[in-house]
């Protein structure tokens, strides 16, 4: 059994337009994404990764159980509560648009975030990461991508004095097309060790 294997740890989560690539390789643990990806914030929840299928059989009366299977319907989507709740990631969980403006004379600074009435979910690419100890105590990224999807609230909002609260997400992926056929929903990396010289 390889320790390095088990799943422990919190995650970050980041957005990008849809068709974003994972970072570089060479990106470590707890370093920025960089490029078109912005990290929306952390997890204070764990993240489930839920992956449903739906088959067909294929039954002959010959035969006493089924003869092949195919997967008709395929699901992946992310679930988790992000504890960072500000304009920015309330602009992406309810598909609307956020208006920051700055304290000057007579105006105070505010964020303004409005939303509804908008039938199309924005698509975008999301990320998480978490961390996985190699087997010399060296922390490397974990990563994990919906290469098309879509987000929204998966609960209550719910602002309580004696607990932090945080937003329930679901973020259930689309058919990227532009990927060959094996890779149209999600991606599973984990980096094992540094790039030899």
């Amino acid at each position: 059994m390889a320790v390095a294997d088990l799943l422990i740890g919190g995650a970050l989560l980041y957005v990008a337009p849809a068709g974003t690539a994972l970072p570089a390789d060479s990106t470590a643990w707890g370093t920025a994404w960089g490029g078109s990806w912005a990290e929306l914030g952390k997890l204070s929840a764990p993240l489930s990764v839920i992956y449903n299928i739906e088959t067909a059989d294929a039954d002959w009366q010959y035969y006493l159980s089924a003869v092949d299977r195919a997967i008709t319907k395929e699901e992946c989507m992310f679930e988790s509560v992000i504890g960072e709740v500000n304009g920015a990631v309330l602009a992406y969980l309810l598909n609307g648009t956020t208006t920051t403006t700055a304290a000057g004379e007579g105006q105070v600074g505010k964020t303004t975030t409005v939303a509804g009435g908008t039938a199309i979910l924005t698509k975008y690419t999301w990320g998480v990461e978490g961390m996985r100890v190699d087997s010399g105590g060296t922390a490397r990224p974990r990563r994990y991508q919906i290469n098309r999807g879509t987000v929204t609230i998966n609960g209550n909002l719910e602002i309580d004095k004696s607990a932090y609260g945080g937003l329930p997400i679901s973020i259930k992926a689309l058919t990227d097309t532009s990927k060959a056929r094996g890779q149209h929903l999600v991606i599973f990396q984990d980096v094992t060790a540094a790039a030899t010289s």
